[in-house]
């Protein structure tokens, strides 16, 4: 991955992406890919529905069935269209959480989906902190939080 120049990356977003496991075959809503891996996935409901049925009933399945997808995972979205939730490949439901803001400025946005997607798929990076580990120090790169973090 290009960290300090993203704009060289190749960015796709993949629609009703479907996924071969070992036993079955499952299809999901969108799938993020930067330079050919599968880093974050999005889990769409009806707009009437509950949010937390994309966890309960299509991640955990997709986990199961299909965790290859997995192996590179940023991050996850569930979202109805007006609610929306983002969480970890290892987080439970009580993790996943609402995103408020649009950029690391603090400029607010109401829980939505729009407001998710605008923070959290730009093709910039906007902050670089070093964090400690048991004997070296990584550079981890993130754009708002270290909720999504791209190790280097």
């Amino acid at each position: 991955m290009y960290l300090a120049h993203p704009e060289n990356n190749d960015w796709f977003l993949a629609s009703q992406f479907w996924v071969s496991g070992d036993i079955y075959k499952r299809r999901c809503d969108l799938v993020g890919f930067v330079n050919g891996l599968p880093l974050f996935l999005v889990e769409l409901k009806k707009s009437h529905g509950k949010i937390e049925h994309a966890f309960q009933h299509n991640l955990k399945d997709y986990k199961q069935t299909s965790s290859q997808l997995f192996l590179f995972n940023a991050f996850i979205i569930l979202s109805n269209g007006s609610q929306a939730k983002l969480g970890s490949v290892t987080a439970g439901w009580e993790h996943f959480s609402d995103w408020k803001r649009i950029n690391s400025e603090g400029e607010a946005g109401v829980v939505s989906l729009e407001t998710l997607i605008l923070g959290t798929c730009e093709k910039k990076i906007n902050k670089m902190f070093t964090k400690k580990t048991h004997s070296h120090s990584q550079k981890i790169h993130t754009k708002h939080s270290d909720r999504q973090c791209i190790y280097k």
